[in-house]
C-alpha cells in the first residue's frame, strides 16, 4: 500500500470466572458477586514507507530516502478483579430503592482501583398514574485492549508532537438520570427522561489509514446530556 505498507499479528485471550449469590429476606433482595479476568496480550506491528514524497511525514519510514521501518513487538498479561453488592427494597408502598457498590482493581499498563457507587429510586403515584424515577451511577471502564500496548508504547509516543502524551487511561463517568412516566388513561403512556454524563478520559479509537486496524485512545474529558421522549401505545385490534 502507499504511502505506508503495514503488517500486524495480534492475539488477545480472555480467561476468567464469575460467581454470584442472591438472597431474599423481607423487603430486601440482595445480590453479591466477584469477577476475575485474565487477559494475555501479544502485539506485533510494522510499517514501511512505499512511494512516499521526499520530506513528507511518511518518508521517515521509506528506505528509499534513508528511512527505517517502524517496528513494534510487545506482550503483557492484564488482570481485573471486581466485587459488587447490591440491594433492591421497598421501604414504603409504591417506593422502590436500588443501592449498590462495585470495586475494581485493574492492572495492565497502569494499575488503578476504582469504587463505583450506584443508587436509584422510583415512586408510583396511584391517583394520577405517574411514576417518578432518578438514578446516579459512577462507572469505571478499562481502555480497549486491542493494540493498547502499541498505542501506549514509547515507540509510538516518539512519533507524537504532544510531549505530554501518556498511557491510554480508563474511562470514568458520573451518570445522572431523572425521568417521569405518565399514563394517558388506559390507552397509552408517555415517558420523558433527562440524562447527563460527566466523563473523564472518554474512550475512543483511531483508524489506521483506510484499513480496519484501530488504535485505542482517550479524550481528556467530555459531557453528554440530552432528553428522551417515548410514547407507548398498546396494540389495539
Amino acid at each position: 500500500a502507499q504511502p505506508l505498507a503495514a503488517t500486524q499479528e495480534r492475539t488477545l485471550d480472555h480467561q476468567g470466572v464469575n460467581a454470584s449469590l442472591s438472597y431474599s429476606a423481607g423487603i430486601h433482595r440482595v445480590k453479591a458477586g466477584v469477577q476475575y479476568d485474565r487477559n494475555p496480550v501479544s502485539e506485533q506491528f510494522a510499517m514501511v514507507g512505499s512511494g512516499t514524497e521526499r520530506g513528507s511525514l511518511e518518508s521517515q519510514f521509506d528506505p528509499a530516502y534513508g528511512g527505517a521501518p517502524f517496528v513494534f513487538a510487545g506482550s503483557k498479561v492484564g488482570q481485573n478483579l471486581g466485587a459488587f453488592i447490591q440491594d433492591t427494597f421497598s421501604p414504603l408502598e409504591d417506593l422502590n430503592f436500588s443501592l449498590g457498590v462495585r470495586v475494581d482493581r485493574y492492572k495492565l499498563l497502569i494499575e488503578e482501583t476504582a469504587v463505583s457507587p450506584r443508587v436509584g429510586f422510583a415512586y408510583h403515584v396511584h391517583q394520577t398514574g405517574t411514576v417518578v424515577r432518578g438514578s446516579y451511577s459512577r462507572l469505571f471502564m478499562p481502555p480497549f485492549s486491542e493494540n493498547l500496548l502499541l498505542s501506549s508504547s514509547p515507540e509510538a509516543r516518539a512519533l507524537s508532537q504532544n510531549s505530554a502524551s501518556s498511557d491510554v487511561q480508563p474511562e470514568k463517568q458520573h451518570a445522572f438520570e431523572f425521568g417521569l412516566q405518565q399514563a394517558l388513561a388506559s390507552h397509552a403512556k408517555i415517558d420523558v427522561a433527562y440524562y447527563r454524563k460527566n466523563i473523564r478520559n472518554v474512550a475512543d479509537v483511531d483508524q489506521f489509514l483506510d484499513t480496519t486496524v484501530t488504535f485505542p485512545l482517550s479524550v481528556s474529558k467530555g459531557l453528554a446530556q440530552g432528553v428522551e421522549v417515548r410514547v407507548d401505545v398498546p396494540v389495539f385490534r
